[in-house]
């Protein structure tokens, strides 16, 4: 089964912060960042993935384990894989109850022809070149390549410029609520399905071959209370 969301409007204050969800693997993860508004805004994502894991699953607010290099994971609940990525005012998150998953968010940007070159196959680079929506083709193409590496675990060791991940159809419309289509590709032994909502594009790998459900889209409220649930 898996539990999909968006929060938009994703902004940190000092309200927001609930330390109690939040493992000290975690803490220590965020010293990693010098900027203090990017630690907090790391450490309420954290937060935000524990509730929306809890509320959908049913389970205990959980505390994921894991340091620098390692995907985040619940100790006493190792057939549950979460993954978590946020880019500009969104945060998306996955949920998957038996099966590994992994996702990534970005920001359509004007694509960089250094980077297709090298870290993109010659299929890839083709499918971006002739596709009507270049800039979102080719942040399609990189969010497929993060989810995958997420799925499987994973770090920037990877070489995703062998790692081809260029979808079975063209992108026809700009604007999907839903997955962009009909049937998951397949990578490898995973399969993968993407979503363009708004100016980001997401893109989920499971194990499972399951359909991609249409994601939740939530207006994240300016503060909440430990056991409040009205966010999901």
């Amino acid at each position: 089964m898996k539990a999909l969301a968006l929060i938009k409007n994703f902004t940190v204050n000092s309200k927001q912060l609930n330390k109690s969800f939040i493992s000290n693997e975690r803490l220590k993860r965020a010293e990693v960042f010098a900027d203090k508004n990017d630690k907090e805004r790391f450490l309420v994502a954290e937060q935000l993935v524990s509730q929306f894991t809890s509320i959908n699953l049913g389970i205990p607010a959980p505390c994921f384990r894991g340091g620098i290099g390692e995907k985040p994971y619940i100790e006493d609940y190792p057939d549950i894989s979460v993954s978590r990525s946020y880019a500009g005012d969104c945060l998306a998150i996955a949920v998957e109850q038996t099966h590994k998953i992994g996702i990534d968010c970005e920001e359509v940007k004007d694509f960089d022809s250094k980077v297709m070159k090298y870290f993109f196959t010659k299929k890839e680079q083709e499918y971006i070149k002739t596709s009507k929506f270049m800039n979102t083709a080719f942040s399609l193409m990189w969010t497929r390549k993060e989810s995958y590496i997420k799925c499987i675990g994973r770090g920037i060791d990877y070489p995703i410029n062998i790692l081809d991940v260029t979808p079975t159809k063209n992108i026809e419309n700009n604007n999907y609520l839903r997955p962009i289509f009909i049937q998951n590709d397949k990578i490898n032994e995973c399969f993968v399905n993407s979503y363009i909502l708004g100016k980001h594009v997401i893109s989920v790998c499971s194990e499972c071959n399951d359909a991609f459900p249409k994601i939740n889209q939530i207006n994240k409220e300016q503060s909440y209370e430990q056991n409040d649930t009205r966010l999901f």
